[in-house]
This record gives structure tokens, C-alpha cells and sequence, in this order.
């Protein structure tokens, strides 16, 4: 996560997404990554 976390915060920062719509799609996105990874 902390190879794309950069890139999505930029996205985000270009998109004008609030601070807490940030915070939860990353909590999101890492409980997504964590549950493709564990089989």
C-alpha cells in the first residue's frame, strides 16, 4: 500500500476530495489489499 499511497493522495489533492473521504477510501482500500493477500 505505501508503494501507491503517494500517487493516491496526489489524486485525491487534484480532485479537491475532503480529508475524511481520504482517510476512508484508504482504510478501504487497505482492508482490500490486506484480504487479496491473506488467501
Amino acid at each position: 500500500m505505501k508503494n501507491y499511497e503517494q500517487e493516491i493522495n496526489l489524486y485525491f489533492e487534484l480532485k479537491g476530495t475532503p480529508e475524511s473521504s481520504r482517510e476512508s477510501y484508504l482504510r478501504r482500500m487497505q482492508a482490500f489489499i490486506t484480504y487479496i493477500q491473506n488467501p
